[in-house]
């Protein structure tokens, strides 16, 4: 198995030194890795993220009203695509590739329909006025 990585590392780094290509990307995500500053040594407090108040809210209300997580995170995964699909059909008024927007409305649509028919159905409608 040994002979194996080896030569699969060869072929892979046969114009540089692999040590040093783990370096440069180790260097690149040193920031990532290492969240926390000198100003907040035991990492940000999430309290004065604005998506975090909402979604803690969000959370409440949810709670409040006896959803599980799982209901909770497709009622969030609905309202984003609603969103995209809003943008979408902004899009569409400016630009000139239209039917490639429409595909992109009709599979996002699409989706919403499968995730909530209902809900959908008054998307659908608004679609067809605008």
């Amino acid at each position: 198995m040994s002979e194996l990585l080896q030569q699969l590392t060869r072929n892979c780094f046969s114009d540089r030194d692999a040590t040093a290509v783990a370096q440069e990307q180790a260097a690149l995500w040193q920031s990532w890795l290492l969240p926390v500053t000198e100003d907040s040594p035991v990492g940000e407090d999430p309290g004065y993220h604005d998506d975090f108040l909402l979604m803690r809210d969000e959370m409440n209300k949810s709670t409040a009203q006896g959803l599980t997580l799982t209901q909770w995170e497709s009622e969030l995964l609905f309202e984003v695509k609603t969103r995209q699909l809003k943008l979408l059909r902004l899009r569409a008024h400016r630009h000139a590739d239209k039917a490639a927007l429409a595909r992109k409305m009709g599979n996002l649509l699409g989706t919403l329909v499968v995730m909530d028919p209902a809900r959908a159905a008054v998307l659908c409608d608004t679609q067809h006025k605008d």
